[in-house]
């Protein structure tokens, strides 16, 4: 099943399941909704609010960036997941 990659500055902020309903809130600067097997940028503190506005995400490959955050939240496979764990 797809998981939630969290990217902050380059480094893996953290994986989330998309089936787990629950707010995720990142260094009170962006604050990330899972709900119905999606996740949205329900709050935001930049100046654009474009990773707000760039609506909910649950497919393989898609991506909601907060870019004056550094911040990249993206859909990727389970598997992806497991490979990082072996990774480090």
């Amino acid at each position: 099943s797809n998981m939630i990659k969290i990217t902050l500055n380059k480094e893996v902020y953290g994986y989330y399941d998309l089936n787990k309903n629950q707010t995720i809130h990142i260094n009170k600067e962006n604050t990330l909704k899972i709900e119905n097997h999606k996740i949205r940028m329900i709050s935001a503190t930049c100046p654009d609010h474009l990773c707000i506005k760039q609506g909910a995400i649950n497919k393989k490959g898609q991506s909601i960036i907060c870019l004056p955050h550094k911040l990249i939240v993206e859909v990727v496979s389970g598997d992806e997941k497991q490979q990082d764990d072996q990774a480090y």
